[in-house]
Protein backbone atom coordinates (compact mmCIF):
# COMPACT_ATOMS: atom_id res chain seq x y z
CA UNK A 1 0.00 0.00 0.00
CA UNK A 2 1.47 3.32 -1.09
CA UNK A 3 1.46 6.37 1.14
CA UNK A 4 -0.23 9.33 -0.46
CA UNK A 5 1.35 12.77 -0.58
CA UNK A 6 -1.45 14.03 1.68
CA UNK A 7 -0.56 11.39 4.31
CA UNK A 8 3.14 12.25 4.12
CA UNK A 9 2.39 15.94 4.67
CA UNK A 10 0.05 15.17 7.57
CA UNK A 11 2.71 12.94 9.12
CA UNK A 12 5.31 15.71 8.86
CA UNK A 13 2.93 18.21 10.49
CA UNK A 14 2.18 15.80 13.33
CA UNK A 15 5.83 14.88 13.80
CA UNK A 16 6.80 18.51 14.22
CA UNK A 17 4.30 18.80 17.10
CA UNK A 18 5.48 15.73 19.05
CA UNK A 19 9.20 16.17 19.59
CA UNK A 20 9.21 14.93 23.18
CA UNK A 21 10.50 16.79 26.21
CA UNK A 22 12.88 19.68 25.55
CA UNK A 23 13.82 20.82 29.04
CA UNK A 24 16.26 19.05 31.33
CA UNK A 25 13.47 18.52 33.87
CA UNK A 26 11.15 17.05 31.23
CA UNK A 27 13.81 14.71 29.96
CA UNK A 28 14.68 13.62 33.50
CA UNK A 29 11.01 12.93 34.25
CA UNK A 30 10.42 10.91 31.08
CA UNK A 31 13.64 8.93 30.86
CA UNK A 32 12.27 6.07 32.96
CA UNK A 33 8.83 5.86 31.33
CA UNK A 34 9.55 2.44 29.84
CA UNK A 35 11.50 1.20 32.86
CA UNK A 36 10.82 -2.45 33.64
CA UNK A 37 13.67 -4.20 35.44
CA UNK A 38 16.77 -2.02 35.07
CA UNK A 39 19.00 -4.74 33.69
CA UNK A 40 19.69 -2.76 30.53
CA UNK A 41 19.73 0.63 32.25
CA UNK A 42 22.51 3.03 31.30
CA UNK A 43 23.13 3.69 34.96
CA UNK A 44 23.55 1.43 37.96
CA UNK A 45 21.84 3.98 40.21
CA UNK A 46 18.08 3.82 39.80
CA UNK A 47 15.35 5.78 41.58
CA UNK A 48 15.26 4.63 45.18
CA UNK A 49 18.90 3.49 45.16
CA UNK A 50 21.43 5.15 47.43
CA UNK A 51 24.54 6.08 45.40
CA UNK A 52 26.72 5.92 48.49
CA UNK A 53 25.88 2.21 48.90
CA UNK A 54 27.27 1.47 45.44
CA UNK A 55 30.34 3.62 46.06
CA UNK A 56 31.03 1.86 49.35
CA UNK A 57 30.50 -1.61 47.88
CA UNK A 58 32.80 -0.81 44.95
CA UNK A 59 35.49 0.56 47.25
CA UNK A 60 35.25 -2.48 49.55
CA UNK A 61 35.47 -4.91 46.64
CA UNK A 62 38.46 -3.10 45.16
CA UNK A 63 40.17 -3.14 48.55
CA UNK A 64 39.46 -6.85 49.11
CA UNK A 65 40.45 -7.96 45.60
CA UNK A 66 43.40 -5.57 45.29
CA UNK A 67 43.43 -5.54 41.46
CA UNK A 68 46.96 -5.20 40.07
CA UNK A 69 46.35 -4.46 36.38
CA UNK A 70 43.72 -3.21 33.96
CA UNK A 71 42.20 -6.64 33.43
CA UNK A 72 41.79 -7.20 37.15
CA UNK A 73 40.25 -3.72 37.57
CA UNK A 74 37.76 -4.50 34.79
CA UNK A 75 36.86 -7.82 36.39
CA UNK A 76 36.22 -6.14 39.74
CA UNK A 77 34.01 -3.56 38.01
CA UNK A 78 32.08 -6.35 36.30
CA UNK A 79 31.55 -7.94 39.72
CA UNK A 80 30.15 -4.65 41.03
CA UNK A 81 27.80 -4.36 38.06
CA UNK A 82 26.66 -7.98 38.35
CA UNK A 83 26.01 -7.57 42.06
CA UNK A 84 23.81 -4.53 41.32
CA UNK A 85 21.89 -6.18 38.50
CA UNK A 86 21.31 -9.66 39.90
CA UNK A 87 18.80 -8.58 42.56
CA UNK A 88 16.86 -6.73 39.84
CA UNK A 89 16.71 -9.92 37.79
CA UNK A 90 15.48 -11.88 40.78
CA UNK A 91 12.71 -9.35 41.43
CA UNK A 92 11.36 -9.15 37.87
CA UNK A 93 8.05 -11.09 37.80
CA UNK A 94 8.54 -12.58 34.34
CA UNK A 95 12.03 -13.78 35.24
CA UNK A 96 10.64 -15.28 38.45
CA UNK A 97 8.11 -17.27 36.38
CA UNK A 98 10.82 -18.46 33.99
CA UNK A 99 13.02 -19.53 36.90
CA UNK A 100 10.09 -21.29 38.60
CA UNK A 101 9.15 -23.09 35.37
CA UNK A 102 12.71 -24.27 34.86
CA UNK A 103 12.99 -25.34 38.47
CA UNK A 104 9.77 -27.34 38.29
CA UNK A 105 11.01 -29.08 35.11
CA UNK A 106 14.10 -30.33 36.94
CA UNK A 107 14.31 -32.36 40.10
CA UNK A 108 13.89 -29.28 42.28
CA UNK A 109 17.53 -28.30 42.01
CA UNK A 110 18.30 -24.69 42.97
CA UNK A 111 18.08 -22.21 40.11
CA UNK A 112 21.42 -20.52 39.52
CA UNK A 113 21.96 -16.94 38.42
CA UNK A 114 22.96 -18.14 34.94
CA UNK A 115 19.51 -19.65 34.45
CA UNK A 116 17.86 -16.41 35.52
CA UNK A 117 20.05 -14.38 33.17
CA UNK A 118 19.26 -16.76 30.30
CA UNK A 119 15.62 -16.09 31.12
CA UNK A 120 16.29 -12.36 30.88
CA UNK A 121 17.64 -12.90 27.39
CA UNK A 122 14.48 -14.83 26.51
CA UNK A 123 12.33 -12.00 27.85
CA UNK A 124 14.30 -9.47 25.83
CA UNK A 125 13.89 -11.51 22.65
CA UNK A 126 10.19 -12.25 23.23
Amino acid sequence: MMTTQKQVEANRRNASKSTGPNTFEGKAASRLNAFRHGLRARTLILPGDDPSDLDQFSADLHENCNPQNTTEHLLVEKMVIAECQLPRARLHPRLQRIAADRQSQTTRKPVHAAVILKGEAAVKNA
